[in-house]
Order: C-alpha cells, then sequence, then structure tokens
C-alpha cells in the first residue's frame, strides 16, 4: 500500500512511497493536522542518492513495528533537500549549534506542530551501536519526554532558535575588519591540521574541502607562500592517486573512509566534482603539471560521459549504492581481475595501485 508521497515528482519521496510509515510531503497540510492531533513532528531530511538514507529507510521506515510507531506517535514528513535547500540550511544549523560538529543526511528532525525542532540528529541504527542509541529507543524517550515534560522540550526548542538569531546577529550583521593579520592566523590554524604524509586536512572520514584549499592556495600566491602552495599540489595529486578518485572511470567520490584516500565512499557529486576541477584548474595554470592537466581532462570526459542526462542536463549525483549495496559496481576481488586480464594482471596492478 503506498502512502501520500506516491503523488510526489521528487526521486527521493518516490523512493518512500511503499514505506509503511503514513509519510507526509513538506507542507502546511502536515502541520495543520500536527496541530489538530497535538503530536509532535518527524522530519527527514534526504536525497536520492543519499547512502545512509537508504540504510536508514531499509532498517526503520520499512520495518512494520516502527512504523506503526511513527503513524500512531508523529505526524512524520519527509523532506528532498534539493526542493527544499533552505528548510534543510536551516534545519543543519540547527543540528550544528547543538552537535557542536558538521552536519550530514539523513537529517532527523523532532519537532514542534509549528516546525521549532527540540531534537536534531542524522542516522539513528535500527540496534544500538556505533556509540548511538537505536532508532526505537530515541523514540520511546522522545513521546515519554512529549507526553511527561513537555515545559523540557518548550525549553529546548527556544534555545535552539535564540542560539541560531544570535549567530545570524553575529556572523551577518556585526561589524569588522578583513585585516592581513586574521587571514594569516586562519592560515597558521589550518597548517597544524596538514596530513604531510597523505594530503589534505584533518583525518578520517577525510573530505577533499577544496574551499579551504582553493582559499590557501590563493593566499599562497597572493603573499608568495611557496611551503602552501606546495602543500595544496602535493594535496591534489594524493587525492588523484588514490582510491578517492575512480582510476578506470574518472571522477572524485565524495570522501574516503580513511586518512590516505584509499577506501572512498562511493558517492559521486557533480558539485564536488565541479570544485575539484576548479581547483585543479587553478593549480594547472601556476604549475602547467602535465599530470595535473590529466585529471582535468579525465574528469571532464566522466561529466560528459557519466553525468549527463538524455536532455543535456548534467544529473546532481551518482548513487554509491548498487542493488542494495555500497560500491558494489566499484568493487573486485583479485581473483575476478585475473580471471579477465590473466598475464596483464601485473601491470594493471601496478598501473592501478591494486
Amino acid at each position: 500500500m503506498v502512502n501520500r508521497l506516491s503523488k510526489e515528482t521528487s526521486p527521493y519521496l518516490q523512493q518512500h512511497k511503499d514505506n509503511p510509515v503514513d509519510w507526509w510531503p513538506y507542507g502546511d497540510e502536515a502541520f495543520d493536522e500536527a496541530r489538530k492531533l497535538d503530536r509532535p513532528v518527524f522530519i527527514s531530511i534526504g536525497y536520492s542518492t543519499c547512502h545512509w538514507c537508504h540504510v536508514m529507510a531499509r532498517e526503520s521506515f520499512s520495518d512494520p513495528d516502527t512504523a506503526d510507531f511513527m503513524n500512531n506517535n508523529y505526524i512524520n514528513i519527509k523532506i528532498d533537500r534539493e526542493e527544499y535547500p533552505s528548510v534543510d540550511k536551516a534545519y543543519q544549523e540547527m543540528y550544528q549549534l547543538l552537535a557542536r560538529r558538521g552536519g550530514g543526511w539523513p537529517l532527523s528532525v523532532f519537532a514542534h506542530p509549528d516546525g521549532s525542532p527540540f531534537f536534531i540528529g542524522t542516522y539513528f541504527p535500527n540496534k544500538a551501536k556505533f556509540g548511538m542509541h537505536s532508532f526505537m529507543d530515541l523514540n520511546r524517550q522522545i513521546t515519554q519526554a512529549w507526553n511527561e515534560d513537555r515545559e523540557t522540550l518548550d525549553q529546548q526548542a527556544t534555545g535552539l532558535i535564540r542560539g541560531l538569531r544570535s549567530l545570524g546577529e553575529h556572523m551577518y550583521q556585526g561589524v569588522g575588519k578583513l585585516d592581513q593579520g586574521l587571514l594569516y592566523k586562519e592560515i597558521i590554524g589550518l597548517q597544524s591540521r596538514f596530513d604531510k604524509v597523505n594530503g589534505g586536512i584533518g583525518s578520517a572520514p577525510k573530505f577533499p574541502r577544496v574551499s579551504v584549499l582553493r582559499f590557501l592556495f590563493q593566499e599562497g600566491i597572493a603573499k608568495n607562500l611557496e611551503g602552501i602552495i606546495e602543500f595544496v599540489h602535493f594535496s591534489f595529486t594524493k587525492m588523484s592517486l588514490g582510491g578517492i578518485y575512480d582510476q578506470l572511470g574518472g571522477g572524485f567520490a565524495r570522501y574516503a573512509v580513511d586518512d590516505k584516500w584509499l577506501i572512498p565512499h562511493f558517492e559521486k557529486m557533480l558539485y564536488d566534482n565541479a570544485m575539484l576541477l576548479h581547483l585543479g584548474s587553478e593549480l594547472y595554470s601556476q604549475s602547467k603539471d602535465a599530470f595535473i592537466e590529466f585529471i582535468l581532462r579525465d574528469v571532464i570526459s566522466f561529466l560528459a560521459r557519466e553525468m549527463r542526462s538524455p536532455n543535456k542536463a548534467f544529473y546532481s549525483a551518482i548513487n554509491a549504492e548498487s542493488e542494495g549495496q555500497e560500491g558494489k559496481f566499484y568493487v573486485w576481488f583479485y581473483h575476478e581481475i585475473e580471471e579477465i586480464l590473466a598475464k596483464d594482471t601485473k601491470l594493471a596492478s601496478l598501473r592501478f595501485g591494486i
């Protein structure tokens, strides 16, 4: 039996039309229903190629018992972040304020009927693991608090809204001077997190952080900071030689799960590759490095071949999953390579780092 999402055009919402959860699309009607029934709202935000969104859907939203609890205790709203980027941005900022770390998807929001959140998380497993509560354990705690301690939930929602408003006023209305000392201070702070062995900034899971690398490169050029320029070149090269780059098909994956750029999260995003093209082009314009030119041409070839739709638009992303398994399309056993390449296996192993 399909739910309300069957009438939606979003590919992401269509993926959830057969869930036993009685999903509502985002809109006034859902919040009106929550006010009428005096229920909290559960808002799940994701997008069609989001791996952990699929995992949570399989583990929890497809489970009849979990769905029955959700249907009896919440008004459940499913949002495609690509349809409502401003809504996603607002809740992501509240999550980052609450958790003091970067956000992600799926974003799981528990809110009052007016949409003001009192608890926000990301992926929750169906069984307690990774140091996380199970989704159903969390649901039971939320509903108990809603029924027995509504005042505390009101205070949490008010605190989140006030905190975000205060942050916004500080960021967007404050007057400050952007001097060279501030930029030097930022560069020094970033240098303390440089991975001088593998390239990039920080540790696993490791994202390319293209905006930061571009800032470093541009400041390096402007201030003649040779060490900074070299580090950005080094980082781009290490990424391009690693598993985060598809050595056969071209294109960069979203991030690496390790600190050596070896094991990718296999999702490929259009905007990640566009930003890396931008960074690589700036590096090439300064160095005329033949390897960087090869990578740029390979990425462009991948985008034109794999990410163009029949009407010549670009797809926004390629799913990390094939047949319900992350990376199945990309991952090979060594014996499979030997069966296909035979005597050329050793040469391929050297060329592609197998």
